[in-house]
Parts: structure tokens; sequence; C-alpha cells
């Protein structure tokens, strides 16, 4: 199990919000032991695209736990991650525990490169990558959130929306990603009444062909 979390650190009202990734195993699914510990394996932020908190936003704000997926394709490991939602970096490993090396064509999707509603300003959550079929090319969902805007949802509370979009590409470690706009939008949210109105949290595809 991979598992992502942040630490704050700076005075108060300059904080910057560090994005982490730690490895667990687990011989049953239920008792799991973290690696070395619980150290962290990869460090988000420590890459040269992400070194400033601020990233691709400048003047703020920081936050966020990160964001990843983690799948393995052939021999090796890939980790899809977004430190703090304006860019999704890549990164590889030969062995689930790393160690993961960042790609040098970083980040391979950054806000400002996208055909999102709002490709300026829109965070940008890697949910899934995936191949349709063996041999057939991959996709990636990915939801593009509107930080500008927010929706009000049931209970009171706001959020800001998120879209998930499809992309493509050839090969897993592919550092440019192509916009499938034939087949996206993924999802609509349908009524304020829905439970899906708001946000999309989490979007899991079962691959169910042989060899999986």
């Amino acid at each position: 199990m991979w598992y992502a979390g942040s630490s704050n650190f700076g005075t108060s009202g300059n904080k910057h919000s560090v994005s982490q990734v730690a490895f667990a195993t687990s011989p049953d699914g239920v008792s799991w032991t973290g690696f070395r510990g619980g150290e962290p394996i990869f460090n988000m932020q420590g890459q040269k695209v992400f070194a400033d908190c601020k990233g691709y936003r400048p003047g703020g704000p920081c936050g966020g736990n990160g964001y990843l997926i983690v799948k393995k394709f052939a021999n090796a490991y890939y980790m899809w991650f977004a430190p703090l939602g304006d860019a999704i970096g890549l990164a590889t490993a030969a062995h689930p525990e790393g160690p993961w090396i960042a790609s040098e064509g970083n980040p391979i999707l950054a806000s400002t490169h996208t055909q999102c509603p709002h490709p300026t300003t829109d965070d940008l959550y890697p949910f899934e990558v995936y191949q349709d079929t063996p041999g057939s090319e991959y996709r990636m969902i990915m939801g593009c959130a509107d930080r500008h805007n927010r929706v009000p949802c049931p209970g009171g509370w706001t959020s800001h929306p998120v879209t998930p979009y499809y992309l493509t590409a050839k090969e897993p470690g592919a550092t440019r990603w192509a916009f499938d706009l034939a087949h996206s939008p993924l999802l609509n949210r349908s009524t304020p009444e829905s439970f899906d109105y708001c946000s999309y949290a989490s979007i899991r595809v079962m691959e169910a062909y042989a060899g999986v």
C-alpha cells in the first residue's frame, strides 16, 4: 500500500505543505507494517518542478495532502503524483518500495498546459491509469477542479467542482498525455441533490481482462 501525507512548517501565515509518500505491506490486508518504520519513500515536492511550495500558482496558496496513483505495467512501477494539485508529475521504480526516480519530463501535466475548463487556474487530480485491453493505448482519468468557483452542496457546505476528463498515451511512462475530448468529460454532475454533484474524490477502474 502506498499512502500520501503532508506536514506543515514555517511561521504562521507562511506555512508550506510538504507532501510525501510512504509504503506499507500486509500479510492479510488487515494488519499493515510501514516500510522503514513508516518513513517516507518519496518526497513529491523534492523534485525540480515542485521544489517551491507555490508550484505553478505564483503567489500561493500552499496546501494539500498530495494525490497519487501507483500502477505496475510490465516490470516497472509507475507513480503519478500531484503534491499541490496544479501539476502532475511521474516517477518510476523497479520495486514497490523504490527507489523512486522522478521523470526528467516533469511536470507531465500542468494546469497551464491542459484543456480543462479553466486551464490557467484549475487544479489537477490524477484519479486512474489503465488499459482497456492488452496492447491498447493507456488511459488516464484526471480531475479538473475549478478553484475560482464553489457550488452549494447538500448539508449547507460548498465545494470546488471537479470534472473528470480522459487523456491517452502510447506508453505509461509518457511525459505528455493527449486530452480525449471526444469522450470527455467522463462524468457530468447531475442535480444539486445528487451525491456526486459537488465533487469526485476518487475514481477507480477494474481491469477485467486476462493477466491482470
